[in-house]
């Protein structure tokens, strides 16, 4: 179902060598209006320490993923002749060296995707992004009480000592787990991290 208005001409018709690499030659549609399953980059790996370089993660994916066939070669299913995929870029960085600022930029981009009714995978970054992902699609089951929390602890989950590895024990330290179970499509949202 790659007839999104503004997707324009199917990369998945022309060389694989050619064009703007997208995600699996999927249309690159800037919008998420229309979109079913929004495949999404977040170039960021300012949450590790020792091992930079998975910034790169969503570029490279981009192009190895041009190899990919549009019909699964066991089931000879066509997932895009199911739903709507589309390439929506990566999540806009502007401050990169303010993990805080990324985390609430990533949060923000989420939900808008969220509210527009795309279910996101994501192309990393680290494994800090999978927080604030978490954070943008289960945050509508928080409480209020969460919200001040997450203030109170945002000096001792800093840029030096945020955890990036467990992101479900701190989604659940700052009350986003308390009040209600996130559903199974939440979670699946926010945990489809390709990198």
């Amino acid at each position: 179902m790659n007839d999104h208005p503004t997707a324009g001409r199917d990369p998945k018709l022309g060389p694989r060598y050619t064009g703007i690499p997208t995600f699996m030659r999927t249309p690159y549609v800037p919008s998420f209006e229309g979109v079913d399953i929004a495949l999404v980059g977040i170039p960021f790996d300012g949450g590790t320490t020792n091992r930079p370089g998975a910034r790169h993660g969503p570029r490279e994916i981009r192009n190895s993923s041009s190899l990919m066939r549009s019909i699964h070669h066991v089931t000879r299913v066509n997932p895009y002749e199911l739903c709507r995929v589309a390439d929506v870029g990566d999540v806009p960085l502007d401050r990169v060296f303010e993990v805080d600022m990324v985390m609430d930029d990533i949060t923000a981009y989420y939900q808008r995707l969220h509210a527009a009714g795309a279910v996101p995978l994501t192309a990393g970054g680290d494994h800090s992004i999978t927080f604030p992902i978490f954070r943008a699609i289960a945050g509508t089951l928080a409480s209020l009480r969460a919200h001040s929390k997450w203030k109170a602890l945002r000096p001792v989950i800093s840029a030096k000592r945020r955890p990036s590895t467990a992101p479900v024990c701190r989604s659940r330290a700052l009350g986003t787990t308390t009040t209600t179970t996130p559903s199974p499509a939440a979670v699946v949202s926010a945990f489809a991290t390709v990198v």
